[in-house]
């Protein structure tokens, strides 16, 4: 993205009343958003570094809930009963050549590696990684 935007909590201050919204503050507009549903990670991968960061749905199992450090993979996931959202943000390969790729999970900054996880890339659509990916349309950017 071009411009990041922080917003105050003071702008919402907690009332027993109806929301209003203000269409003066509104920064950016989701238009419509894109969704990739195939499994092919050469797609998203394209689509990442095209068009920037996708949500994306996966299976995860115990072990993903104790991830601290390294390259995620798991022989018990599925590419079905995706059952955890993250935010893929990139990819990458480590200095044995393994590919990955980066996402920030929701978990907050204690978990993984400070709230990232890297998953094994160009592995049969690993835990079904490009099973389902989505991102919104902005404008206003």
């Amino acid at each position: 993205m071009k411009k990041s935007v922080r917003e105050l909590m003071e702008k919402y201050p907690i009332l027993d009343q109806d929301c209003l919204a203000n269409s003066s503050d509104v920064i950016v507009q989701s238009i419509g958003y894109k969704f990739h549903r195939h499994g092919y990670e050469t797609i998203l991968k394209w689509a990442v570094y095209n068009e920037g960061p996708y949500v994306i749905s996966m299976n995860i199992d115990e072990k993903f809930l104790h991830y601290k450090s390294g390259i995620y993979q798991s022989d018990t996931c599925t590419h079905y009963n995706l059952n955890q959202s993250m935010l893929l943000v990139g990819y990458g390969y480590d200095n044995d050549g393994n590919d990955y790729w980066i996402l920030q999970n929701n978990w907050g900054t204690n978990w993984g590696e400070q709230g990232y996880v890297k998953v094994l890339r160009n592995n049969w659509n690993m835990c079904g990684i490009a099973s389902m990916a989505f991102r919104p349309i902005l404008r206003g950017f």
